[in-house]
């Protein structure tokens, strides 16, 4: 039983890793976008 939670952990890890790696790209992506559509709105 033990070994399985060994086995689980580092994998729940990564997905944990993987699920906020996606969260910060999107974050990022979507403050990138709000600057862009800002300053064409300066702009006009």
């Amino acid at each position: 039983m033990s070994r399985v939670a060994v086995v689980q952990e580092p994998v729940a890890l990564a997905v944990l890793q993987e699920l906020v790696g996606l969260v910060l790209a999107e974050a990022v992506r979507l403050s990138e976008f709000g600057d862009q559509h800002r300053a064409k709105l300066v702009r006009s």
